[in-house]
């Protein structure tokens, strides 16, 4: 054990764990120094013991060979034993990433599409549907890390380099999903789909304000280019020029043509997050979002998340409270109950796939609810495809 690398050992070791500053996913650069420096400590342990043994240090003991023997496995085992438990845990906890009806899903997109066709999801499944649907995406695990920004190397594909792609398009296809103006949802679709990031960051060029960019596309995505164009010249102040360089990409000619793929509740409560996104404070919004599996026994509906409904009488709650609104989905047939006003959340009961699901109550409208929960009562994307969790829509 040279001071040469010793040294290597403690500066690789210091790298990985500055390294985690930037994301969990780095420790990757921290396990090799730390097996290298454990497996080096056992060695030494074993060594030390060995030169006790020699000098008959140890002598008070009877049977010193055996001895040496226990400590050197419990040592062993005190290291291991911690790694062994975390894998265990790691291993009941691990949910897959896809499932059968998403596989189904993009086989049916593989299919029935124009090969040009972008799918729209989140970006968790973006690398999985463009290998299997083999369709280009909106949104990947390349372009959802932040942290990947300095060392891309996009020149050549985008004008705009690193900037773009970006993880503002966390914020825009959230926002489409947050949204109860489905005009809007619609807007940001065809913009992503048909020219990604070069919308707002054209806008930004001339505000200069990513607050206010933000503002004038949120203004101008849910109307028709003539209205948009206005806004642009008589609300914000760009000349004729500008506001037509901003509307070809905002308001595309011929808008490319997109499906929009839902699937699953897990991880959904980001929507709500980035989706109502405040520039001005740089944080999410904090709403309520919890979904469960629905059990009934004895005419007693009831949910691990605490959603229980007495179906006799109709009571419902969600950890004791009583929900503003419930809505119950049944083989495509929506009721909706209003109970509390004072209320904040509206629970959802999807009896189709007992599933159960608490949100906040401003997004009891919102094109998330229509699309992904109700799977209809959308005036501007219909339903092409369904099976199990996964949907896929198209505009109508």
């Amino acid at each position: 054990m040279s001071w040469f690398f010793y040294f290597l050992l403690l500066f690789w070791a210091l790298l990985g764990f500055f390294s985690l500053k930037e994301g969990a996913r780095f420790i990757m650069l921290l396990i090799p120094p730390m097996v290298v420096s454990s497996g080096i400590m056992v060695g030494l342990t074993i060594d030390y013991l060995a030169l006790l043994k020699k000098s008959d240090k140890l002598h008070i003991f009877k049977n010193k060979e055996t001895l040496i023997k226990f400590i050197s496995i419990l040592i062993l085992f005190a290291v291991s034993v911690s790694s062994i438990l975390l894998v265990c845990e790691s291993f009941i906890n691990l949910k897959p990433g896809t499932n059968d009806d998403l596989q189904d899903a993009s086989l049916w997109i593989n299919n029935n599409t124009p090969v040009d066709t972008v799918i729209i999801s989140d970006w968790s499944y973006g690398h999985f549907l463009a290998a299997v649907a083999d369709r280009p995406v909106s949104f990947d695990g390349r372009t959802a890390y932040i942290e990947t920004l300095p060392s891309r190397q996009f020149d050549d594909a985008y004008p705009f380099g690193s900037q773009s792609p970006s993880t503002s398009r966390e914020y825009w296809i959230d926002r489409a999903f947050a949204t109860d103006n489905e005009s809007l949802s619609l807007g940001i679709f065809n913009m992503i789909a048909t020219s990604g990031d070069l919308g707002y960051i054209t806008l930004d060029k001339y505000t200069e304000n990513t607050t206010r960019s933000v503002e004038i596309l949120n203004d101008i995505l849910g109307v028709n280019r003539e209205t948009a164009e206005m806004i642009l010249t008589d609300n914000y102040g760009l000349n004729q020029t500008a506001a037509e360089n901003v509307l070809q990409y905002t308001h595309p000619t011929n808008p490319r043509h997109f499906v929009v793929l839902t699937n699953g509740l897990s991880g959904v409560y980001w929507i709500f997050h980035f989706g109502t996104w405040d520039f001005n404070k740089m944080q999410g919004g904090n709403y309520t979002y919890s979904y469960g599996v629905i059990h009934i026994n004895d005419n007693i509906l009831s949910s691990h998340d605490g959603v229980n409904m007495n179906l006799d009488t109709g009571n419902v709650t969600w950890k004791g409270e009583t929900p503003y609104c419930l809505i119950t989905v049944t083989n495509g047939t929506i009721e909706k109950h209003y109970i509390d006003n004072n209320s904040n959340i509206c629970i959802v009961l999807l009896m189709d796939n007992m599933q159960s699901v608490v949100i906040d109550r401003q997004f009891e409208n919102s094109t998330f609810t229509k699309l992904w929960l109700e799977r209809a009562n959308s005036t501007s994307f219909k339903l092409v495809y369904s099976h199990g969790d996964a949907a896929v829509w198209e505009a109508s």
